[in-house]
């Protein structure tokens, strides 16, 4: 069992750098980067937040059979797509139905512009 190569695989699967793991767990890259590179230990406390922002199971960490792991599926989003997830999941249900009313009034506005590459007649 090797809790560092797991951390590093599973930020890789989902397509993470140091710097935007480290960032949306609040934590330094460099620390992150201790963390794998066996430097530091992790507590079983870090590894519940670090399953979290990574999406998997717990036990994800933990597996000595040499499976696959579950999160085979990179994440969709980059870094700046998940910071607004991030946000958005943290808003009121009321703030949450704001924001969707002004992103769909303000949607049809954004198709209609000319695309920077086309020529107006």
């Amino acid at each position: 069992m090797d809790l560092a190569w797991r951390l590093w695989e599973l930020r890789n699967i989902r397509g993470l750098t140091l710097l935007e793991l480290g960032e949306r767990f609040g934590l330094a890259f460099t620390y992150i980067s201790r963390l794998e590179n066996r430097r530091i230990a992790s507590s079983l406390a870090l590894i519940e937040r670090l399953a979290k922002e990574l999406e998997v199971a717990v036990y994800q960490f933990f597996r000595d059979d040499g499976a696959k792991l579950e999160a085979a599926k990179p994440f969709p989003y980059g870094g700046e797509e998940r910071t607004h997830l991030r946000v958005f999941h943290g808003l009121s249900c009321e703030d949450k139905s704001l924001l969707l009313s002004m992103a769909r009034k303000l949607a049809p506005q954004a198709s209609e512009k000319p695309k920077a590459n086309s020529v107006e007649p």
